[in-house]
């Protein structure tokens, strides 16, 4: 069997490589809005929130976020978390 070491270890390896996929695709996310690769996006995703989630309340995800899903699928195609080998660009 495994020791307690190896399970922490196995466990510590499943929660920090999970927070580091997301972490660097937020850092593309906000990369791409910041250089502004698409004028006038960064408005437009701001809107989006703002007229589906209100500019008060709390964040919770929504379906009715079509240009913030397609921004964070194209984020995905361009710099994919973990390497699959191909090169999509």
């Amino acid at each position: 069997g495994l020791t307690d070491d190896q399970i922490t270890f196995a466990v510590m390896e499943m929660i920090v490589a999970g927070e580091d996929t997301s972490g660097a695709t937020a850092e593309w996310m906000l990369l791409h809005l910041a250089n502004d690769e698409a004028p006038g996006y960064q408005a437009q995703l701001r809107e989006e929130a703002f007229a589906t989630l209100g500019a008060d309340g709390p964040f919770t995800w929504s379906k009715e976020l079509p240009k913030t899903q397609a921004f964070i699928s194209e984020t995905l195609r361009f710099h994919p978390p973990a390497p699959i080998g191909l090169n999509r660009r």
